[in-house]
């Protein structure tokens, strides 16, 4: 082949080859550039912050608990318990005399004002039914008693403590009132209450007696836990 005829065919083949490498390329560039717009990045996550709710607080209800009032079918007297009882009016006790107001044997008076309880200033309460109590004297072991034409009285009712048994009859049983947080006594016999009576019965100065059928100061007694 002759040289100039040669070169030229080499110059084609050079060309052909130069612009299949740019054709290569740009297609290259192109395939490139698709594929990148193509690429969608990951949308992007917001996280919104956890929001952390305070546990709910529930107020309990306030309960508020009176107190107890316990009734006492006693007049607040407590049952085989030891009392002392003080006269509103005189402020001495009731009290077990012998001897006393030109009576024979004992009798019921209020004529002891010591500062502490004695033997025959001493009662205990027994539970009598439905509310009702006998007073039982420490020191004769008698009770306490409403008794008619006793102790030389000809008429009328007095207070004695000659009964043995509350059994024998309703004189010897008394309904206590409490009044100012005082006790009053009612006798069920006479429907009147244990009273303090100056200058009664004939008897000089005060004597104890089941009178007056009214709460008065002389009809109140302050009882006395021994």
């Amino acid at each position: 082949m002759p040289a100039a005829k040669k070169n030229n065919t080499l110059l084609i083949f050079g060309g052909i080859f130069l612009l299949l490498f740019f054709i290569g390329i740009s297609i290259g560039l192109v395939v490139y550039n698709m594929n990148k717009q193509s690429t969608t990045a990951p949308p992007t996550t917001t996280v919104s912050p956890t929001t952390t709710r305070s546990p709910t607080t529930t107020r309990s209800p306030t309960i508020t608990i009176s107190p107890t009032t316990t009734v006492s079918p006693f007049g607040g007297l407590i049952v085989n318990s030891t009392y002392g009882l003080k006269s509103l009016y005189t402020g001495t006790w009731l009290s077990i005399c012998n001897g006393c107001n030109n009576l024979p044997g004992n009798s019921v008076d209020v004529h002891d004002g010591s500062s502490s309880l004695q033997p025959w200033t001493k009662w205990t309460v027994i539970d009598a039914g439905n509310g009702n109590i006998a007073l039982r004297s420490n020191f004769s072991g008698t009770y306490l008693t409403v008794c008619s034409g006793c102790n030389s009285f000809n008429t009328g009712f007095s207070v004695d403590i000659h009964a043995t048994d509350i059994s024998t009859g309703t004189g010897s049983i008394w309904k206590p009132v409490l009044s100012d947080n005082k006790i009053a006594l009612l006798n069920t016999l006479t429907n009147t209450y244990l009273s303090v009576c100056d200058s009664c019965n004939s008897l000089p100065g005060n004597s104890v007696d089941v009178h007056d059928g009214t709460l008065q100061s002389w009809t109140k007694w302050t009882a006395v836990l021994a």
